[in-house]
């Protein structure tokens, strides 16, 4: 029987998710898509050491899982467009 992941267990893994990914696309999207706020915020989490990146990812754990998957749209996209060149 499969049970659906409580709010907590969802939240933890995508906790695990945020700090094993590479920020560089997190941020980047921050950047371009977000209000100043999240632009400011994306430039602080890619300067971010791991620790400070944690804190972040623990203040902030919506809309850095949003923009989490924003960034993976973005790299998809360069990768698509990178390889379209070739």
């Amino acid at each position: 029987m499969n049970e659906t992941p409580t709010t907590d267990q969802l939240q933890t893994i995508q906790l695990q998710t945020l700090n094993a990914a590479p920020v560089y696309w997190t941020a980047q999207a921050m950047q371009e898509q977000g209000s100043r706020f999240f632009q400011h915020l994306g430039a602080a989490l890619f300067a971010a050491d791991l620790a400070n990146r944690r804190i972040i990812y623990m203040t902030w754990p919506e809309a850095c899982w949003d923009f989490y998957q924003r960034g993976l749209i973005l790299q998809a996209a360069q990768e698509t467009g990178a390889e379209q060149e070739h």
